[in-house]
């Protein structure tokens, strides 16, 4: 059962969106942000074929089958249109496409909104995900530390959020599937990725059990619709019919683009820290002294990449520690015991 809890309203204006859900890290759910666009007549399958059929996309298999035949998919090009008339033939096809950067033919029928202009729009990107029903991507957070305006093209997807701030709890879960759990157990405790398959979960119930008790914004899209999911948000998406999504993802503050060029691929505790930071306005009137220690940190000359990261790390551990109440030492002792009892 899908928790419907992530408000549904009316597209604010740019100011408002920003001041009211981007930097407080709030997901919503904005019915009209893209009407005027002209992707909005791409509202089903029938429309995808005969407008926007011929648009190339890079089709791979589900980026989780390695955790079940141990080797990766080829990727390869597909025409938008002959992708569909395979989900005919083979309905449960693992493949999809996934991050793809969006083609110009697409980003001409779907114009940047005016928020993305607000914070740094020569930082925007976009990028297209396409699938079938039965498809998903694993709960997960993104590295790049922005913030999402996911646009529902066609179809139907669920989303799962969960803030950075429950974290922690995802690491007390079990993976439910041996051949899932093995493999897991080989990925270095760090990995951005979770510890949570959700479609191991022996049933609905427990799915949804879980999904309360961390506190997840669960949602269904459908055409039309655009999601704001906050920055370094887990998430996970379910494909309910074959859909189409394309998003903007908005431009960072400096504080979240200089972490995330130092952590390409962040830790567990640069993931927390980045995200209180991606208010930068709130952390510097509640954490002041850790705001101007941090400029320090980002202005500083350093002998090599190397000791620039030694010094974000040791304040990350700090900030982590004092806004968090825990040391970083003890979550990620904590992480590593359970990546060996998951090895067994």
């Amino acid at each position: 059962m899908v928790l419907e809890n992530v408000p549904r309203i009316d597209a604010p204006s740019a100011a408002v969106l920003m001041r009211d859900w981007i930097r407080p890290g709030r997901p919503v759910i904005l019915q009209n942000l893209f009407d005027a666009a002209p992707l909005r007549a791409v509202d089903s399958l029938e429309a995808a074929s005969r407008i926007i059929g011929d648009v190339e996309l890079e089709i791979q298999p589900n980026y989780l089958t390695f955790l079940e035949t141990g080797q990766r998919g080829q990727r390869r090009r597909m025409a938008l249109a002959r992708y569909l008339e395979q989900v005919a033939v083979e309905p449960n096809t693992r493949d999809l496409c996934v991050e793809f950067a969006t083609p110009d033919a697409l980003a001409m029928l779907l114009p940047r909104p005016a928020c993305a202009e607000l914070l740094a729009p020569d930082d925007v990107v976009s990028a297209t995900f396409l699938a079938n029903a039965g498809n998903y991507n694993h709960l997960h957070y993104d590295d790049d530390q922005r913030t999402v305006l996911l646009y529902q093209v066609f179809g139907r997807k669920r989303f799962s959020l969960i803030s950075p701030a429950a974290g922690r709890k995802l690491d007390a879960f079990l993976v439910f599937d041996a051949t899932t759990r093995a493999a897991v157990a080989q990925i270095p405790a760090r990995d951005a990725n979770g510890r949570v398959y959700l479609h191991t979960f022996p049933d609905q119930a427990a799915q949804d059990a879980f999904l309360r008790y961390a506190g997840a914004s669960d949602c269904v899209l459908g055409p039309g619709e655009t999601l704001l999911m906050p920055a370094l948000f887990w998430h996970y998406v379910e494909y309910c019919e074959t859909s189409l999504s394309v998003t903007y993802r908005l431009g960072r503050n400096p504080l979240n683009r200089a972490l995330n060029q130092v952590f390409p691929a962040p830790t567990l505790i640069a993931q927390e820290v980045g995200y209180q930071l991606s208010d930068a306005e709130r952390f510097e009137r509640e954490q002041p002294a850790l705001r101007a220690e941090l400029e320090q940190v980002m202005t500083a000359s350093y002998a090599d990449v190397a000791a620039r990261r030694a010094a974000f790390e040791r304040f990350l551990n700090k900030a982590f520690a004092a806004t968090r109440g825990a040391s970083a030492e003890a979550v990620l002792e904590a992480r590593e015991l359970y990546r060996r009892a998951l090895a067994g």
